[in-house]
Order: C-alpha cells, then structure tokens, then sequence
C-alpha cells in the first residue's frame, strides 16, 4: 500500500480531488478486486465464463467510477459503515448485472394486449405450499431456495415475502411488465421440481 495513501479513504479523498497519482493508485489498489467480482458475477449470473466480456466489464467499472468528474466516487459515505472495497463490490456487481439484462433480446410481449398468465393454467399445488401459513413457509422455503440461482432468490423474495406487483418488481428490475411474468413462470417451474425431489409434491 502507498505511503502517499495509507488506507482506502485518503486514496478516495485524492482520487475525487483530481490528484493523478491517486487516480492511478487507486485503478492498481482495486483492480484485481474488481476484476474478480467482474468474472464472479458473470459465471453466477451467465452460467460460464466469457473472458472478452470479463475484460470490457472490467474496462466499464473504472470508466463508470470516474467518469463525470469522479461523480460516482463523490457518492461513497464512510458514516454508513461500509468499507471502500465494499462499496466498489456492490458497484461491480450491479454494473455486471447491468450490462448483462442489456445484452439480452428486447421482449416484445408487451405489444400484445391479450393478457399474459402469471403462472401455469389451474391449480398449482407449489403455490398452495407457499402459501399456506408462515409455519409451512419457514419449514420448506429456504431449503428449496438454496437450490435456486441469485437472481432467482431475489425474484422470490419480491413476489412471495414483499409480495410487491409486477409494476413494482418491473420497476425494481429495470424490466418490462412482461419479462416479470416470464421469470416467474419459470421460478415456479423450477420451484415445483426441487419440491417434488424433496417430496413435498408430486412429481
């Protein structure tokens, strides 16, 4: 660690006063903390690996920090207990998760005005489960969701214990309308086959 910067928040402090060698000590301090949470985020979200994409992630979260002079550096509060690298996880993160809802296909259901189904046609006995009082929720549902992916978990925390609508989670999301009925149905989906592996429905 620098003796010009000894910890991260007089580093942060040099950085937003447009100091050059802070500039450049604090790419160096985090790079290989950003370059982690980059591939981290993408092999938990993408499923694998894509080391181009990897980099120009990388390249777009230094871009992002200090562009629009260094606004986003400018955002961080010590009083808020959490660390620098801390804060730049978070940012990492949400910048990967980002670009990735970006690069996937526009839908196109919302230009249908027939009505979209929440969830499958008739009765679904998953739902019943989930549904069924706080004992039934607290025995199976954290079990079941430890199976799921993390965006998978998130939607289930928006529509079950938040039990926001699909305006909100849209809106929470970055998402249209349609593409929160879409995941869900496939949430529900594979909900249903852990349940059954587990014995708590039929197959």
């Amino acid at each position: 660690m620098s003796t010009a910067y000894p910890d991260d928040p007089t580093l942060l402090a040099a950085c937003i006063e447009g100091d050059r060698r802070a500039l450049d000590a604090f790419v160096d301090r985090f790079s290989r903390l950003v370059y982690f949470h980059v591939n981290n985020t993408l092999r938990r979200l993408k499923g694998r690996l894509d080391v181009e994409r990897a980099n120009d992630l990388y390249q777009h979260v230094f871009v992002m920090l200090l562009e629009d002079d260094r606004r986003r550096l400018r955002l961080y509060r010590a009083d808020r207990g959490a660390s620098v690298a801390s804060w730049i996880r978070i940012i990492t993160i949400r910048a990967v998760a980002n670009a990735l809802r970006r690069d996937r296909p526009t839908l196109t259901l919302d230009d249908d005005d027939r009505p979209i189904p929440v969830a499958d046609e008739g009765a679904d006995p998953l739902e019943a489960l989930l549904t069924g009082g706080a004992q039934r929720w607290e025995a199976h549902l954290p079990g079941l969701a430890e199976k799921l992916s993390g965006s998978d978990r998130l939607l289930l925390e928006l529509i079950y214990e938040r039990k926001l609508s699909a305006e909100q989670i849209a809106a929470a999301l970055q998402c249209k309308r349609s593409h929160v009925y879409v995941r869900k149905n496939r949430l529900v989906k594979r909900l249903r086959r852990h349940a059954a592996d587990a014995g708590l429905v039929d197959a």
